[in-house]
């Protein structure tokens, strides 16, 4: 495995390989299978439009490049998310975009 992919059923305009996916990080682990897993997604700010006007549930899976479940052993993850309502969606692109070029992230 040299991805993992995770996935949310509440997102949209996520792309993988060119297709549409719901896919909301990718990376590749820096550590060998048996040790924790530690990962921040780098930019840390990440836009995906909701699909839902109500969330009452969220589900949210992990798969390898080649979309084959990833199996935890029973063991837990956590997995942040920041939701928020944007009023002028516009303006909140204009400004990540002005950060991400202030980092020389893009």
């Amino acid at each position: 495995m040299n991805s993992i992919l995770i996935h949310t059923n509440i997102i949209d305009g996520s792309y993988d390989n060119g297709l549409r996916a719901k896919v909301i990080h990718s990376f590749s682990p820096a550590v060998g299978p048996g040790v924790k897993i530690r990962e921040r997604p780098q930019p840390e700010l990440v836009f995906c439009s909701i699909n839902l006007s109500e969330i009452d549930n969220i589900r949210i899976w992990l798969t390898d490049e080649e979309k084959n479940p990833i199996d935890l052993q029973g063991e837990e993850i956590t997995v942040r998310l920041l939701i928020r309502e944007v009023e002028n969606i516009k303006q909140e692109y204009k400004r990540a975009i002005k950060e991400l070029k202030e980092e020389k992230l893009i």
